[in-house]
């Protein structure tokens, strides 16, 4: 029965010794319900899993909240603006000729090469015509000012009428139709739309644009014309409604590694490695973060030669080729200038590099201190509120990431809450101690564990001997 009691009593502490460690590491004091802010670099000191599953938001009682882990990608921002455009009234039966004189664009052909010449003009010029048969709208200075990269597009334009009808109080009700040329000779007809300009009783229905939606690029030249209800109506002015759509890319996190300086004798990776090294520096990393770039911080020393990055997970791993090329830094006039950030995959085992080996092949004129500098993609943490503040995030024992996520969607289904950014107050917590990616907790657990299944053997050999004697 003792030997019972002491075996419960240690599986009893070696369930105690994984009860749920918290950690707290940041803090937000808010009165807002949907908040969202950014983590940093520091909370991979104290997570145990990349991708953060043991992380939680808990309120000033302590109680778990619905929260979601987000990455932070590229946004994109769309801008509209109004130009006036460059038109030309042109009366029927007008030449092609007499079109590039109006568009005030000149072109010389030879037998090398087309040679095209624009002329912008800011002003159009004083042509009075009564009765146009169309107008041309030369798109040909825009050209120079866009490019297919500038995401400029035409979105609409906007006409504006000099109607005397509708002066008069008769309806306004016009059908036009739109082409699209770039040589003044061939067109292609796109669009009619009908203009509406009605007033009744207070109440007003106006359409002035023709919607468009290409490229400056794609087409040089437009021709408009009236083709319904177009009596004693002239156009004063066109705009262009242009869009452009901006990339917004956010920094993402990156910090820096210290190295050592180790013996450049080279690592041999294989029978056929002849990479020989000037010198080397060993890199130890005590964070689970993921690593998705990876540079090097040569400082203000002037380096351009051939380098190599090996990685390894535990000391007793051989070492794996991370990155073998060209590597340099150098000064260009009061600016220093470095290789791109390269990507850094990982280890074929799975787990992350713990270690790294740099080694530069190139002679070295100084004593050199290169740093590894790392580059992720930044994360965001949204979370609702319960009036409890302060809100801490906190590193436990347990994975429980993904079933909070799933309730914040079932609490927000069918909604678009406004998210109000913070920032997180660091409460910097003493790092945990990680041995061999196996904390201390684990190796009371097994232990304690291990201890209480034995007693529990002892105990039952000693029962199956008395049956066996009470039995004789």
């Amino acid at each position: 029965m003792k030997l019972l009691l002491m075996a419960s009593s240690l599986l009893l502490l070696s369930i105690g010794a994984v009860a749920e460690e918290v950690i707290p590491v940041y803090e937000i004091n808010s009165q807002d319900t949907f908040i969202q802010a950014p983590l940093n670099h520091e909370i991979y000191f104290y997570s145990r899993s990349p991708e953060l599953n043991d992380v939680q938001v808990q309120d000033a009682q302590g109680n778990n909240l619905p929260f979601r882990l987000i990455d932070v990608s590229a946004e994109s921002r769309t801008l509209y603006r109004e130009t006036p455009a460059v038109f030309f009234p042109v009366a029927a039966n007008t030449s092609e000729e007499t079109l590039r004189t109006l568009s005030s664009t000149s072109i010389s052909i030879n037998t090398n090469k087309v040679q095209v010449e624009i002329k912008e003009s800011s002003t159009n010029p004083d042509i009075t015509i009564d009765n146009p048969d169309f107008y041309l709208i030369d798109l040909t200075g825009f050209q120079k000012k866009s490019t297919t990269a500038s995401g400029l597009k035409l979105n609409a334009l906007r006409l504006n009428l000099n109607n005397t009808a509708d002066v008069s109080g008769k309806p306004f009700y016009q059908t036009w139709e739109l082409s699209v040329s770039n040589d003044l000779h061939h067109w292609n007809l796109i669009t009619s739309t009908s203009l509406v300009q009605l007033h009744k009783e207070g109440h007003s229905l106006i359409q002035d644009k023709i919607p468009l939606g290409f490229d400056y690029q794609d087409y040089a030249y437009l021709k408009l014309r009236c083709i319904e209800f177009c009596a004693d109506v002239q156009l004063s002015s066109i705009n262009i409604l242009e869009e452009s759509t901006e990339q917004f890319f956010p920094a993402d996190t990156h910090w820096k590694l210290e190295g050592k300086t180790a013996s450049q004798k080279s690592i041999k990776l294989d029978i056929n490695d002849a990479w020989q090294s000037s010198a080397a520096w060993n890199f130890v990393r005590n964070d689970v973060a993921p690593i998705e770039h990876f540079s090097i911080d040569l400082g203000t020393q002037s380096y351009g030669d051939k380098i190599r990055l090996l990685g390894r997970s535990r000391s007793q791993d051989a070492w794996e080729l991370v990155y073998q090329g060209i590597w340099f830094n150098t000064k260009v006039g009061s600016q220093w200038y470095a290789s791109a950030p390269q990507p850094l995959y990982g280890p074929s085992h799975g787990r992350p590099y713990s270690e790294f080996r740099l080694e530069l092949a190139g002679q070295l004129q100084a004593n050199y201190d290169p740093a590894l500098v790392f580059h992720t993609q930044s994360r965001f943490i949204r979370f609702i509120t319960n009036e409890m503040p302060p809100y801490r995030l906190v590193v436990t024992s347990e994975s429980n990431a993904p079933a909070q996520a799933r309730i914040l969607d079932g609490l927000i289904r069918n909604q678009s809450p406004q998210w109000v950014n913070h920032q997180w107050t660091f409460l910097n917590p003493p790092k945990p101690e990680f041995v061999a990616q196996v904390s201390w907790r684990s190796l009371v657990f097994w232990g304690l564990l291990i201890l209480a299944v034995l007693l529990l053997a002892v105990m039952a050999v000693k029962l199956f001997k008395q049956m066996n004697t009470e039995a004789d």
